[in-house]
């Protein structure tokens, strides 16, 4: 059986590619022109401005289940938590990429 997609979920689903690809380049335009040339402290608050601008795209475009649960959950798998005191998150970067010989 095949299924023929209408013109008009064409058009949504080539517009939430859009929006999202979109939304991908201008977070990575802010996170490069955001990093400092040297120094670690700059670039990990640059990672963390990156990574809820990320989280809070990937939460709107998502509609299965409501923006801020799924905004949480984005920043909790990618080991970010509140800064107290403020709106503001910090975001662990990732670690070196390791290999461990093929098994644990």
């Amino acid at each position: 059986m095949v299924f023929i997609a209408t013109p008009r979920a064409q058009r949504t689903c080539a517009l939430k590619r859009c929006v999202w690809g979109a939304s991908l380049a201008v977070a990575s335009i802010c996170f490069v022109i955001n990093s400092p040339a040297s120094g670690q402290t700059g670039a990990v608050d640059a990672y963390s401005v990156m990574v809820q601008a990320l989280c809070r795209q990937y939460a709107t475009a998502q509609q299965g289940m409501p923006a801020n649960l799924m905004f949480d959950q984005c920043m909790i798998e990618r080991h970010c938590s509140e800064i107290s005191g403020s709106q503001s998150y910090h975001c662990e970067p990732p670690g070196p990429m390791t290999w461990h010989g093929g098994g644990y």
